[in-house]
């Protein structure tokens, strides 16, 4: 028996159908358009670099153009290289180490050292996680310059090791320290004699200006008294 023909109500429905299926689908691959280019602009103006590395060769799959720029490479030239090409050679036992702990799952973050094209040192603090995309596992990481915070903290570790020899130093002073009774002259570590101007200069680094106290003024200069 043969089928029966569609009636124009059948046709016109279906129509309607694909219509309607045509619309969604043109709505969802604008959807997914713009949510490409949304994470491409995220991806691509980051103010941290970002890698996007193969696990088993280290090489670089994809990086972002603020990697690029800031370790002083062309795009395409960075993603020629590979993660153990921007790090000090004696650390690959630990990228190896790190890498197998982001397959097993897990995220890490470290401080380490870039290398700049020029071979100039960048410190990074790095965040790194295994993703899978097409049931391919890729590693993404973020490089942190910590440049200015490495700069403030030997800038402080300085200025305490310079307080705490200034303590020591008075923590020295603070015991008998010989003074001639007549002359005020002290009697240094050497056995000598020295103003004690000098003795305060040579312990303490600071430095001395003159003047005359009311009772010195007046027996000295007794016409402007």
């Amino acid at each position: 028996m043969p089928p029966e023909k569609p009636t124009y109500e059948d046709l016109e429905s279906r129509v309607e159908n694909l219509t309607a299926e045509l619309r969604e689908y043109k709505l969802s691959e604008k959807t997914l358009r713009e949510s490409l280019l949304e994470y491409k602009s995220i991806f691509d103006y980051a103010g941290d670099s970002v890698f996007i590395i193969d696990p088993e060769t280290g090489s670089f799959v994809n990086c972002n153009a603020k990697a690029a720029e800031r370790l002083g490479y062309a795009r395409d030239e960075l993603l020629q290289l590979k993660v153990y090409d921007i790090n000090k050679r004696e650390i690959r036992p630990d990228i190896r180490q790190r890498i197998k702990k982001q397959l097993a799952g897990e995220s890490i973050q470290f401080e380490t050292t870039h290398r700049h094209k020029s071979g100039r040192a960048i410190p990074v603090e790095i965040t790194s996680t295994m993703v899978q995309i097409n049931n391919r596992k890729i590693l993404m990481a973020f490089a942190r310059d910590i440049t200015i915070r490495k700069n403030k903290e030997v800038a402080t570790e300085d200025l305490v090791q310079h307080l705490q020899l200034a303590l020591d130093e008075i923590t020295t002073l603070q015991a008998f320290i010989p003074i001639c009774a007549s002359c005020k002259k002290i009697r240094n570590d050497q056995e000598l004699w020295e103003n004690i101007e000098d003795y305060f200069q040579d312990h303490l680094e600071v430095e001395f200006t003159h003047c005359l106290c009311p009772a010195c003024a007046k027996k000295l200069y007794p016409e402007y008294y």
